[in-house]
């Protein structure tokens, strides 16, 4: 695995000019140790290691020892190693260097982009367990959806897979360039003499100690500068120690100082580079508590000590600082107190104007005389160092034999204070414009308050307008800070010119924008500002206060002017959140005028790391072997290797279309079919022969697929059906019998049922409905011919009753199970007699017409019961025919007629109630025939009992019916008038009513006629055929 932390560089490296050079770790070592000589050996990588000696290896290959001992030939080894090391070896360890910066990022690149390829694939994969198990499926959606992640991941995979190649290849190739310049600077370095590699191994020495000899020399300089600064205004520190004691000792309130808390919970405040703690436990900060009992305390004991000509001091300048911020917080600002629930209050000092009367003039002077001592003093220290540092290389390089070249350790040195200036130019003025810049964002903040907007005659400068005045001096000083850069580069290297970028400048070169003149120009601006932030705290805030009930006032006598009063205001949490910005403002600015004040006297911000690096001997002088890096790890077979995605293949979905009956499976059709883009599979329904679809049933359509590999779809049929019209004749034929004249009797009559047949191509049966409109036809009468006075033709029935047709099923020919009926009536010749006689059977009948009478006629039970009962007009002789109530038919044994006697007072029919027996109910009305002359009394007709769909029924005489494919005429019975077995006979020309068996024979072919006594109608057909005979013959008496 590759360890970031391993692929940084072991080396340091400086900038001489345009050339970054190399110098090893170290501090100080001013001892006979310099000189002390060391030997280098070559290690079997071909890297030298300090201490060790290094095989000179000749021109012969023969592996000599022996070094270059002649001056001349010694100062030319010297050149072109040094050329070298700081030439194209610098050039190759610089390229290297940001070869490995680079790599190192491209490795966390990789494993990012590899940590993120990982949960890349782990969401693609399940998403095709989930969607696509072993990624197969037959949803062209799914597969589309799914293999345009696999092309995202499969991208990215690629990626990972050319990164880590590319990463490999350029490592190869770093570490292969570094390794050719470390043998070129290793061959060169063999060719050293052992004095120059002796004097190279004393620098490395050397230099190993520089870090600790900075360390001691900044803290030997910033004691030293400290004394100064005590000692460059003693008065003035004096008074600003009493008067911050003072201010101290009379604070309405504690103020709070920044702080922060510990792991342990211990709290802490660190002031300008001190640390205060917590001296009275309370767990927070205050100035008056914890931060000057100890700063008063160490600068009135240093000052004694410094004034006694004694560096034992207890503080340091920092604590300057402090008691400056002290009084610029309670004159210029609002103190910031905190309440007890943690919260930050503010309160106007009434001791404001006294910490403003402490810092004008004497604060502020005071100060600024104490900073300018300190950096002065740290400057030289700085610019000190090239006499250590020549003087300890001119040791060293004595033992060479080489001569000491002062000019290039001159010009090595100035570069590296040249640098070092540079850097501490830019971070100086980038210190002042961020100060800047963070009190202009305050006051812009500031200016959404309309008390800072609205011009008072309380402050000096109108508060808004400072922010355009302070914009206007950042836009003049950035300017300055530019053009200074760019001049200050062009500055030849000397050996003070920190002091020259920092103070003096070079106006004969156009460098006139010091760290100092600019320091200077942005104080003065800010400062000024004061006079208007201190009025606008003391007294307009104040003021505003007034209408506020929550913010309190308390005036007392002024400890430190009893002649005069002063007042505390405690500003209410509302009033300080209302004008947050202001109080915000207030003391940003009194912050920005305390660090200018700080930064003017800290020369840089890195101090011990300025003094090591112009500690540090460097360029030519420095013969040693630089501190090879380590090889840049290319990356393992683990780091490279990465899991590829696997695709989703796209199969075809097993369609199934089964075709159903209702619960009847005709048929099923399967195959494999590709899916659609929208993960719907199509299919088109094929009707198998003699279906058709059911009704709503979709003749295609799209089924989702979703996760299915096979989808079946069930298609609804229903049966082809063949609709076609048919028309059944119902003729009624007159036949001559012997002796007739067929020209005189009626024409034929025919009559039309239509039919329509509905044919089931699936169960071939065929359903016949009779179409409403003739579905029936009319009773076909039957006249007596009256051929002359004594000859007439006689029909054998008085009328063909009608049919009413009922719908019908088969499975054979729709033709043949409806045939046309043909239905006969015969007519017979009839001798007409000269005398008043009815012809009744052939036989005269003397015409005697009885009176009417009234006869009940009941229904009546087994028990007795009456269930209705009735009413008939007639004479004895005539014949009632039976007309049973709904629900009853006739009892067995019971005659469906009966025939009135002389004695005869009621007729009673004997019924019983449905199912009872097999009796058969006639239908119609009851019926008389008369025994006698009378034409005004009902006879029914005789009738053919047909059924219309099929042969006509007949009744024999033994009252079996029997059927076949001819019309038959249906006989007459006659037996004395009295009914016998199932039977019922009439007088005169009765009929025998069909037994049960033929009525149900005929019921059971569709459709049947209705249901009319037809047999009894035969009976007084013939009745009334000779009852007309003896109506003609009377006529014909009468007549003559």
């Amino acid at each position: 695995m590759l360890n970031h932390e391993e692929s940084v560089l072991h080396y340091k490296m400086y900038k001489a000019k345009k050339h970054w050079l190399f110098a090893g770790l170290g501090v100080l070592m001013m001892s006979g140790a310099l000189m002390m000589g060391g030997s280098v050996t070559a290690q079997a990588d071909g890297t030298p290691q300090t201490g060790e000696s290094v095989t000179q290896t000749q021109s012969d290959g023969t592996g000599s020892s022996t070094a270059a001992t002649d001056p001349a030939t010694a100062q030319q080894a010297l050149k072109n190693y040094t050329d070298n090391k700081n030439g194209a070896y610098t050039d190759a360890a610089n390229n290297f260097q940001q070869k490995t910066d680079t790599l190192n990022t491209d490795k966390q690149t990789y494993d990012q982009q590899k940590a993120a390829y990982n949960n890349e694939l782990t969401q693609y994969q399940n998403q095709v367990d989930s969607q696509a198990p072993g990624n197969q499926t037959s949803n062209p959606a799914t597969s589309k959806q799914l293999n345009d992640i696999y092309d995202t991941v499969k991208t990215d995979y690629d990626n990972l897979n050319d990164q880590s190649a590319t990463y490999n290849q350029q490592a190869n190739t770093a570490n292969q360039a570094i390794k050719t310049a470390e043998d070129n600077l290793i061959a060169l370095y063999n060719q050293l003499p052992d004095s120059v590699k002796t004097a190279g191994k004393n620098v490395a020495d050397y230099n190993k100690t520089t870090a600790t000899t900075a360390q001691n020399l900044v803290n030997d300089s910033t004691k030293a500068a400290y004394a100064k600064a005590l000692l460059a205004n003693p008065a003035g520190l004096n008074t600003m120690l009493d008067n911050v004691q003072g201010l101290a000792d009379h604070s309405p309130v504690k103020v709070s100082a920044p702080s922060e808390t510990a792991a342990d919970g211990s709290v802490s405040a660190t002031l300008f580079g001190k640390t205060y703690s917590d001296k009275n436990g309370d767990g927070k900060i205050t100035y008056e508590d914890d931060v000057l009992p100890q700063a008063l305390g160490d600068l009135t004991h240093d000052l004694g000590q410094a004034q006694s000509g004694s560096t034992d001091f207890q503080g340091a300048y920092p604590e300057v600082i402090v008691l400056f911020t002290y009084l610029k917080q309670v004159g210029d600002t609002a103190l910031p107190y905190q309440n007890p629930d943690g919260s930050t209050g503010r309160i106007e000092s009434g001791l404001a104007n006294n910490a403003s009367n402490a810092l004008n003039p004497n604060g502020s002077d005071t100060a600024g005389a104490m900073s300018s001592a300190y950096a002065a003093n740290l400057l030289k220290t700085i610019e000190d160092t090239k006499g250590t540092v020549e003087n300890t290389v001119k040791t060293i390089w004595d033992g060479t034999g080489i001569p000491f070249d002062q000019a290039q350790f001159d010009q090595t040195f100035d570069q590296t204070l040249k640098d070092q200036a540079t850097q501490i130019y830019q971070q100086q003025t980038s210190e002042l414009l961020t100060t800047g810049q963070n009190l202009l964002a305050a006051f812009k903040q500031a200016e959404s308050d309309s008390i800072w907007m609205t011009p008072t005659g309380d402050v000096f400068y109108a508060t808004s307008d400072l922010t355009s005045r302070l914009q206007t001096a950042l836009d003049k000083i950035q300017q300055q800070v530019t053009a200074g850069a760019a001049t200050l580069a062009k500055l030849p290297a000397s050996d003070n010119f920190l002091t020259v970028a920092y103070t003096q400048g070079d106006s004969a070169n156009g460098f006139t924008q010091t760290i100092s003149s600019l320091w200077q120009s942005l104080y003065q601006e800010i400062d000024s500002y004061g006079m208007s932030l201190s009025p606008l705290m003391k007294t307009v805030m104040t003021k505003e206060a007034n209408s506020d009930p929550d913010t309190q006032k308390e005036t007392m006598a002024n400890p430190l002017d009893p002649n005069s009063q002063m007042t505390n205001t405690t500003f209410s949490p509302q009033f300080v959140a209302a004008h947050q910005a202001i109080f915000n403002a207030a003391t940003t600015l009194a912050t920005a005028v305390t660090d200018l004040t700080k930064q003017s006297a800290e020369v840089t911000n890195n101090f011990k790391d300025v003094l090591n690096t112009l500690l540090t001997i460097n360029g030519n002088f420095d013969t040693s072997l630089p501190e090879f890096s380590q090889p840049i790890p290319t990356l393992s077979q683990d780091e490279t290797t990465v899991v590829a995605p696997t695709p989703v293949t796209l199969n075809q979905v097993n369609l199934t279309l089964n075709y159903m009956d209702g619960s009847h499976l005709v048929m099923s059709d399967s195959k494999a079919v590709d899916g659609n883009e929208d993960g719907t599979v199509s299919w088109t329904a094929v009707v198998p022969a003699n279906y058709e679809l059911a009704s709503n049933q979709a003749a295609t359509g799209n089924e989702a697929i979703g996760q299915a590999t096979a989808i079946s779809v069930t298609i609804q049929l229903a049966h082809q059906h063949v609709t076609s019209t048919m028309t059944q004749n119902v003729i009624t034929q007159f036949v001559a019998g012997d002796g007739v004249d067929a020209d005189k009797l009626p024409a034929t009559n025919t009559q039309q049922i239509s039919w329509t047949v509905d044919y089931d191509k699936v169960t071939n049966e065929w359903t016949a409905t009779p179409v409403s409109a003739n579905s029936s036809t009319t009773a076909v009468s039957a006249p007596v011919i009256y051929v002359n006075g004594s000859v007439a033709y006689v029909p054998d029935i008085a009328s063909v009753a009608g049919v009413t047709a009922v719908a019908k099923t088969g499975t054979d020919t729709p033709a043949a199970s409806l045939p046309d009926v043909t239905r006969t009536v015969t007519y017979n010749l009839a001798q007409l007699p000269d005398t008043d006689s009815q012809v009744v059977n052939g036989s005269a009948v003397t015409d005697v017409t009885p009176s009417a009478k009234t006869y009940q006629v009941q229904y009546v039970t087994d028990d007795g019961t009456v269930v209705e009962s009735t009413k008939f007009v007639g004479n004895p002789g005539d014949i009632v025919n039976a007309k049973v109530p709904a629900g009853y038919v006739l009892a067995p044994g019971q005659a469906a007629s009966q025939t009135i006697g002389e004695d005869t007072t009621a007729v009673i029919f004997h019924i019983t109630t449905l199912g009872s027996s097999e009796i058969i109910t006639p239908g119609g009305d009851q019926t008389v025939v008369p025994n006698g002359g009378d034409d005004n009394g009902p006879a029914d007709d005789n009738q053919i009992v047909t059924d219309v769909g099929g042969a006509a029924v007949t009744e024999d005489n033994d009252g079996q019916t029997s059927g076949t494919s001819e019309t038959k005429q249906v006989s007459q019975t006659t037996n004395g008038g009295q009914a016998t077995g199932v039977s019922q006979v009439a007088n005169a020309g009765t009929v025998v009513q069909n037994s049960n068996k033929a009525a149900a024979s005929a019921k059971e072919q569709l459709p049947q006629t209705n249901e009319t006594n037809e047999t009894a109608a035969v009976g007084l057909g013939a009745l009334m055929f000779s009852m007309l005979l003896g109506v003609l013959g009377l006529t014909k008496r009468k007549r003559d």
